[in-house]
């Protein structure tokens, strides 16, 4: 037998209230004086064996009266393999988290869950019906979350169950069971887990009213886990020069026994061991320049083999391809146009090592440069012969970035008549040249920018920490033709309200257009602060590069944020590759390295691992899990996987036969009460009497 209020059956101690009330009560010897003691000693005798025997009866009456009563409220109940008849509703709540891969010579945790479940199938009645749940947040598709389920379809659920990667917690997964069986009669809760302390909440769960709970223990008794709980990268090492790769190691329960092994396979550089003792190990190394994926492991490991390997990241992210073509090349190199450009995209500075340069002059251009560019900058170029128009405009549909600044070798009058109006690549078409007048004594001799009208992706320039731009000073610009094609962006402007920046979509590329100069001859830009950011934001814009940087590090199971603007691809471990577009989330289904393929070349990677808090296998005990669930929450039963599982199948309520019980004992309580009172009143009045 077995109670769902265990607390309660203190109430078993008002059994002795009966027997101290009959002890204090017992008749004391009193003399009375009488005329004669002939009747009264006659009575005595003929009524004292009836009196003994019901007093004893009614004190054992009360004192099961008291007991049955207190037993009725503690909720009795005793486990049977098919309870009773009918059928019957279960709840089944499955540990799917990915320390219940936990094995030691023997299956894993999860295994031994579904033959515990199997189990259970195989001893319920066959009309008893199931629902079946995971801890996993993820898992909105079981189909016994929604309809109660056969043997035979729940048996093929739990049959190709397995570890999920992702957010998981017990106490949803039981509110879910519990919402499912709340209004059905003659139901029960079956939970499924290794009692990892991890997927348990740090506060009691605190439901209102008890109800019945199985837990089916299939974890390790004294669990033992190391794992490769992190790993470094040093920037410096990336490329040409050594790098340093430190490796932290964790562990819980008792002390792997004997020296650990870590070993790095990264690049070329070979198979690399270290031995330690404590939770630390590094690595010097030669690291490939280009992205790809490296991997630690550690041994032994201890129970949980899926966290003893560790894949992660090296090598630089891809810089972007920008190809300078100078429209105005001068031997003397200050009046040079590209002078300024050179210099803020110098392999030394931060700007140089993101952008991958290489200048061409126009006349050199071709497709195969093109083909090798992700951003094209043509500087006060002359006129466009038809051949590179042709394929500048096939570049943009294929999506490329090209960025045109304005100068005096667009030759206005001539456009047309050499190569038309280039209009299929530029944003707009040049129309005319404004020379604002320097000896105006009514005007200063430059315009400066309207700093409200910086929008897109020049809104960030509104910060003066990024040096300033509306302090440009600008005495020399074009006038666009505004009207010509659609899709017209305009990001910057001057003061009177002249477009400054502009852009336009061209196929799947985009074509920016500064309507000043390079270098001097138009305005002071070239010497602000604000040339290299504003440099840097408009090639990766026009390449569509200008994106937060991609985060290495991921969670199997949960989304990871890709800071694209268009759709991409990822290629999983496996090779498979996953889609994916702006406004979704992606999730890692496993832990691994993952490829972000941009128009069929590897942009960028990140690495995808296990929770370093599902390594951790430390068990809740008895008294842990008891105080987890809460005080009045669940009636707890706790169960060892095994061949013992089976008297989970059912479970017959005795509360209905003990309120029979009660009922009887309260009429045989009140018809010795009744009976003996009149029986002693007669005898002490000699009713009985000849």
């Amino acid at each position: 037998m077995d109670f769902l209020r265990t607390g309660l059956l203190w109430g078993l101690a008002a059994v002795a209230l009966p027997i101290l009330i009959h002890l204090l009560g017992r008749r004391r010897v009193r003399t009375v004086p009488i005329a004669t003691l002939r009747f009264l000693e006659r009575a005595r005798v003929r009524a004292s064996a009836h009196l003994k025997l019901r007093r004893v009866l009614l004190l054992a009456t009360r004192v099961a009266l008291l007991a049955v009563l207190a037993l009725l409220f503690a909720g009795p109940g005793c486990e049977t393999p098919h309870a009773t008849p009918g059928a019957r509703t279960w709840a089944v709540v499955l540990d799917t988290s990915p320390s219940m891969a936990a094995a030691r010579g023997g299956p894993s945790s999860i295994e031994k869950a579904r033959g515990a479940v199997l189990s259970l199938l195989e001893t319920a009645s066959p009309d008893d019906r199931f629902f079946v749940a995971t801890t996993s947040a993820r898992s909105g598709g079981v189909p016994g979350e929604s309809r109660a389920l056969d043997r035979d379809a729940t048996r093929r659920w739990v049959s190709g169950s397995a570890v999920e990667y992702g957010p998981h917690g017990v106490a949803a997964a039981l509110e879910r069971a519990l919402a499912l069986v709340a209004d059905t009669p003659r139901s029960g809760v079956v939970l499924v887990t290794d009692l990892q302390a991890a997927t348990w909440p740090a506060d009691p769960l605190g439901r209102d009213g008890g109800f019945p709970l199985r837990v089916v223990d299939v974890g390790l008794p004294d669990p033992v886990n190391a794992w490769v709980d992190g790993v470094a990268v040093e920037e410096g090492g990336t490329g040409g020069g050594p790098g340093r790769v430190a490796v932290r190691l964790g562990r819980s329960g008792p002390a792997v026994g004997g020296q650990r092994t870590v070993s790095l396979e990264a690049g070329e550089g070979g198979r690399l061991l270290s031995f330690v003792d404590d939770g630390e190990a590094a690595f010097h190394t030669r690291l490939p320049a280009e992205v790809t994926g490296a991997a630690v492991e550690l041994s032994p490991g201890g129970d949980l083999a899926g966290d003893d390997r560790l894949e992660f990241v090296v090598g630089g992210r891809l810089p972007t391809r920008a190809l300078l073509v100078n429209g105005d090349p001068r031997g003397f190199e200050i009046r040079d146009e590209l002078l300024f450009v050179r210099r803020a995209l110098a392999a030394a500075t931060r700007l140089g090592r993101r952008l991958q340069t290489r200048e061409m002059r126009l006349g050199d251009l071709d497709g195969a440069a093109l083909q090798a560019a992700d951003v094209v900058l043509l500087a006060n170029p002359g006129p466009l012969p038809r051949e590179t128009v042709a394929l500048l405009l096939h570049y943009l549909e294929d999506g490329g970035g090209l960025v045109v600044s304005a100068g005096d070798r667009w030759q206005l009058d001539r456009q047309g008549e050499d190569a038309g109006t280039g209009a299929e690549v530029l944003a707009a078409p040049p129309r005319d040249v404004v020379q604002v007048p320097p000896d105006d004594p009514s005007r200063p001799p430059y315009l400066g920018l309207d700093e409200g009208a910086l929008g897109g992706p020049l809104a960030r320039f509104r910060n003066p920490q990024l040096g300033g731009l509306a302090q440009t000073r600008v005495h020399k610009y074009w006038v666009l033709d505004a009207s010509a094609g659609s899709g017209l962006e305009i990001w910057a402007r001057l003061e009177n309200g002249v477009p400054l920046v502009m852009e336009r979509g061209v196929g799947r590329g985009r074509s920016l257009l500064l309507t000043t100069t390079m270098d001097r001859d138009g305005a002071d830009l070239c010497l602000q602060p604000a040339f290299l950011p504003l440099l840097e934001t408009l090639l990766l814009h026009a390449a569509d590069r200008l994106r937060p940087p991609l985060e290495r590090w991921a969670l199997a199971g949960f989304p990871h944020p890709l800071p694209y603007a268009g759709s991409v691809q990822v290629q999983g471990a496996d090779g498979e590759l996953y889609a994916w577009s702006p406004g979704t989330a992606f999730v890692p289904p496993v832990p691994g390295v993952y490829r972000v393929r941009i128009d069929g070349a590897t942009a960028d990677a990140f690495a995808a691992r296990l929770p370093a808090a599902e390594s951790d296998l430390r068990r809740l005990t008895t008294p842990e899990l008891e105080q987890r669930l809460g005080s009045g929450g669940y009636t707890l039963g706790v169960d060892v996987a095994g061949p013992e599982v089976s008297d989970l199948a059912g479970r017959r309520d005795l509360s209905g036969r003990l309120a029979i019980l009660l009922l009887l004992l309260l009429a045989g309580e009140v018809l010795l009460s009744t009976r003996w009172h009149r029986r002693a009143t007669r005898d002490i009045l000699g009713g009985d009497l000849p």
